[in-house]
């Protein structure tokens, strides 16, 4: 238990795999369900001469072979700026030159038997470099270019169906 006076809530450390750790934290709501809670943070990479915008495949969790914004959990020692720059360097080959916070985003879906609540902070990325050409498979499988206006029509996570909205040009 978190607290001793705070019975209905748990926090257990989950493993996911050799290379991550989530923290799940379990709510006792009465409907029977666990609850996962994520946080991360993503970055928007566009390029303007064509009006795409950098997507990443996911390679596991709940969004398994989505197309996904580059981000990621912050490490216990970053801050969400270093979380982004490291992100979109590990998941695309980029390197941040300048972010800037856009908004806050939270999803709330099914995974197998659970709840998960994935609460996302939104950056606009200025990045250079070059588009890494392999993968190591723990996050990210690939990262491409994708056309905007096509998105609502790809397999996306729900935070990169929300990039037109995002910025405005829905």
């Amino acid at each position: 238990k978190i607290f001793n006076y705070y019975t209905t809530v748990d926090v257990t450390l989950v493993k996911i795999n050799t290379f991550m750790e989530y923290i799940k934290i379990v709510v006792e709501s009465g409907d029977d369900k666990e609850k996962i809670s994520h946080f991360g943070v993503y970055g928007i990479i566009l390029n303007p001469k064509d009006n795409t915008v950098l997507l990443i495949k996911k390679a596991r969790g709940p969004y398994t072979g989505m197309l996904d914004l580059p981000g990621g959990s912050p490490e216990f020692n970053e801050t969400l700026e270093e979380t982004l720059c490291r992100e979109v360097s590990e998941e695309t080959g980029l390197q941040v030159q300048q972010c800037k916070q856009l908004q806050s985003i939270l999803n709330i879906g099914k995974y197998k038997e659970l709840l998960l609540r994935h609460i996302g902070i939104i950056y606009f990325v200025n990045a250079t470099g070059r588009l890494k050409k392999t993968t190591d498979f723990q996050d990210s499988n690939d990262c491409k270019w994708v056309n905007i206006q096509e998105i609502s029509k790809l397999n996306c996570t729900p935070f990169a169906k929300k990039i037109e909205a995002i910025l405005g040009l829905q």
